[in-house]
């Protein structure tokens, strides 16, 4: 066989080897601010646990050495802002919720997938479930509703229960009812949930 026929062989073989080993490529950190948490147990979506605070209404990170995508592909600048629902892996060990709903604020530069690391973390596209951040100059009464909510009877109650019962029952139904508020409902019960969370933590509750 002649030199340049083997030369040519050695390329072909290069050129089909690229081919077949294609670089799959995936954010490694995303950005986002909780939605909805699910939990598998009782403390699954509070501080402290092993994938932080996921308590609606907190912003937070991720990162993961299996990455993540948008719909089984790269996320966008145009999936900012967006609704996703990530499910976990139920009983995995790094996994202690069974889903959270959260907005998308920020991606890290994609970098590409090598082995030995398992399939991506892919979030789905949803809607309904998040509020707008809070706006309080759109709500004239803002200081008016804390004033008189963080005065109400279950701030003042001897129930060892509240206010923490109440607090995080009122997450959860405001959490729940922007899937179906229209734009400056929206927004009220964003500042709502925002000055709930805000009183949660003062309180020590466990939402």
């Amino acid at each position: 066989m002649k030199k340049s026929q083997l030369r040519k062989i050695i390329r072909e073989s290069i050129k089909e080897l690229i081919t077949e080993q294609p670089i799959n490529e995936i954010h490694q950190q995303i950005a986002f601010q909780v939605c909805d948490c699910q939990p598998s147990t009782a403390i699954s979506c509070q501080p402290g646990n092993m994938n932080g605070n996921m308590v609606p209404g907190t912003s937070n990170s991720s990162i993961s050495v299996q990455g993540f995508q948008c719909n089984n592909q790269l996320c966008q600048q145009s999936d900012i802002g967006q609704e996703f629902t990530y499910t976990g892996n139920f009983g995995a060990g790094n996994v202690d919720f069974t889903s959270i709903t959260f907005k998308l604020t920020g991606i890290l530069q994609p970098a590409p997938l090598s082995p030995p690391h398992p399939p991506n973390q892919a979030i789905s596209s949803t809607t309904g479930t998040c509020c707008p951040p809070c706006n309080p100059s759109n709500w004239s009464n803002h200081q008016t509703w804390i004033a008189n909510w963080t005065n109400g009877g279950p701030f003042n109650s001897n129930n060892p229960n509240q206010p923490c019962n109440h607090i995080c029952n009122k997450i959860t139904q405001w959490t729940t009812n922007c899937a179906t508020a229209g734009p400056v409902q929206a927004n009220q019960l964003a500042c709502k949930i925002d000055e709930a969370n805000d009183q949660a933590t003062t309180h020590g509750c466990n939402c």
